[in-house]
């Protein structure tokens, strides 16, 4: 699929910055065995955790679109994302959003087959938190509008994003395997995030790593 980035937008504000910035772009739209539709995702989901809602967000979002995503989808991403991002960070996006999309599509129900099942808690979490997050992901999960990969994707690079590399990596990474992401796609989709933290990245690897023995 062709797509069209107003890169020029990133060129303007430093020529040395916009040649790496074009370079570490056109090295994340050549990782392998991801769709541009999931990649989109994995862009947005650094947007909301790390409340880059100007620029990059405007770009991403238009990317979105020039994949084939409808603005109802693009609104569905920020609703899965809440409890993993956090509810604040979604509402700032969910603002952005409306300002750059005009309130297209704000008001349509999502409509089509539910995306599956969440991933499973481990025995010892804490009971009320428990039942808290489980009411979380079953109001999501059982949405349509997004498949359960995307949104097991969605919640493993949240994971990466906040360092949150134990137990809930352990269980995002399960429910991708489950909803037909092999290893090589998961370790695909850490490549991608590369430009987006380098450091965090490396991080993610090693525990991708050890869960894999």
């Amino acid at each position: 699929m062709s797509v069209d980035l107003p890169v020029d937008r990133v060129v303007v504000l430093d020529g040395d910055f916009g040649t790496m910035a074009v370079e570490a772009g056109g090295y994340a739209m050549s990782v392998p065995g991801l769709t541009l539709r999931e990649k989109v995702l994995v862009w947005l989901a650094n947007d909301v955790c790390n409340g880059h809602l100007g620029v990059p967000y405007e770009l991403h979002l238009t990317l979105g679109l020039q994949a084939g995503m409808s603005w109802q989808e693009l609104r569905e991403v920020l609703r899965h994302l809440a409890p993993y991002a956090g509810y604040p960070a979604v509402v700032q996006a969910f603002v952005r959003m409306r300002e750059f999309a005009d309130g297209a599509d704000s008001t349509t129900s999502p409509s089509g087959d539910p995306a599956g099942e969440p991933p499973a808690l481990p025995d010892d979490v804490d009971g009320d938190f428990a039942g808290w997050l489980r009411h979380q992901e079953e109001s999501r999960w059982q949405r349509p509008l997004l498949t359960a990969r995307e949104r097991a994707l969605l919640c493993v690079v949240v994971d990466v994003f906040h360092q949150t590399l134990g137990e809930p990596f352990r269980a995002h990474v399960e429910a991708a395997k489950a909803a037909g992401a092999d290893e090589e796609t998961l370790r695909n989709l850490l490549r991608l995030m590369s430009e987006l933290g380098a450091g965090k990245v490396w991080q993610a690897l090693a525990a991708l790593n050890a869960l894999a023995g």
